[in-house]
């Protein structure tokens, strides 16, 4: 079996945003009880990770990416009139999406995991869309 469910999430600042709980919710709303749950950002300067939520690392997240591609570099991409380089940079770091499991209709993650969408070019309203594949 197979569904699809699409949500929309509003980023005011570049960064991490806990969406699991959109996630959760979208997965006990579904008929897929057991099996895979791609979630996946339909843009190429928001990527998807997985990771703890504790407010010292989240910062550390945000600052490794800042650091690996500062928003402040003179980027190819920035000659145009899109200055968001960095921000597909750090896409390339984090992709556009993960795969998570599915066990009894509940999203099978371990304890400290949470889904984050890596926002880098804020504001803007993303497109998230979870593909849902498994047995009723």
């Amino acid at each position: 079996m197979f569904e699809r469910h699409n949500f929309k999430v509003r980023t005011e600042k570049n960064g991490l945003l806990n969406i699991t709980e959109k996630v959760k919710e979208k997965i006990r709303a579904s008929d897929v009880r057991n099996g895979i749950c791609l979630v996946f950002s339909k843009h190429t300067t928001a990527g998807i990770l997985v990771n703890e939520t504790e407010k010292g690392l989240v910062e550390d997240m945000e600052n490794f990416l800042e650091n690996l591609a500062p928003e402040d570099k003179n980027y190819m991409h920035n000659r145009g009139p899109d200055k968001n380089g960095h921000a597909h940079l750090r896409n390339i770091l984090t992709g556009p999406g993960q795969t998570l499991p599915v066990e009894k209709g509940s999203l099978a993650t371990g304890t400290w995991q949470n889904i984050f969408i890596v926002e880098g070019d804020a504001p803007r309203t993303r497109n998230i869309s979870l593909h849902l594949v498994g047995e009723k």
